[in-house]
């Protein structure tokens, strides 16, 4: 089955981790296009045999955890300029321009997937899945490819998602975060 996959990424955070970091940027979360869709998920069975309210099927399942051989994605040159991007807009740019081959294992994992995907793990698997759940279901039962369409159908969903990943602890993902990239020469 083919899904739409929602990629995101935080203004105003250039790798500085989840949470409010108190500098002054919009600390939403927008969405990138990181090529084809690919289900990342498994599903979790909460063995209570009770609708729990809140959206079902594959947009549902958790974020899977990437494979170890998928790591760096993302070149040093791009860590150095994501570390510099004053916001959203200038981070996607440095994604973008990577030019670290596409990991063949899962169709475009490339180096923002690399990014968005461990991003929303770390919030999925941190407390924020109910939230993350909602956001993509939502995103995809209204075939969503763009922003404006996200913005006109789900802003609620996608505000409880970003609230939840920004009242993450400082630094919470910064680990997950950097594994994507390789780390520039001292």
């Amino acid at each position: 089955m083919n899904k739409l996959t929602i990629s995101l990424t935080i203004f105003a955070m250039a790798l500085g981790g989840c949470g409010d970091d108190d500098r002054d940027g919009d600390d939403t979360i927008t969405l990138m296009d990181s090529g084809p869709a690919t289900d990342m998920g498994t599903g979790t069975d909460l063995g209570t045999g009770t609708d729990m309210g809140g959206p079902t099927g594959a947009c549902a399942n958790d974020v899977m955890a990437l494979p170890a051989d998928f790591f760096p994605r993302c070149s040093a040159e791009t860590f150095e300029c994501a570390g510099m991007a004053a916001d959203g807009t200038a981070l996607l740019a440095c994604l973008d321009a990577d030019t670290t081959p596409v990991y063949m294992g899962m169709a475009g994992a490339d180096c923002g997937a690399c990014y968005n995907n461990q991003l929303v793990f770390c919030a999925d698997s941190m407390g924020c899945h109910p939230e993350w759940a909602a956001f993509n279901c939502c995103v995809e039962d209204n075939g969503c490819t763009d922003q404006s369409c996200v913005e006109t159908n789900c802003g609620a969903e996608q505000g409880s998602f970003s609230s939840c990943l920004n009242g993450l602890p400082m630094g919470a993902c910064n680990d997950l975060i950097t594994a994507c990239f390789e780390m520039p020469s001292p």
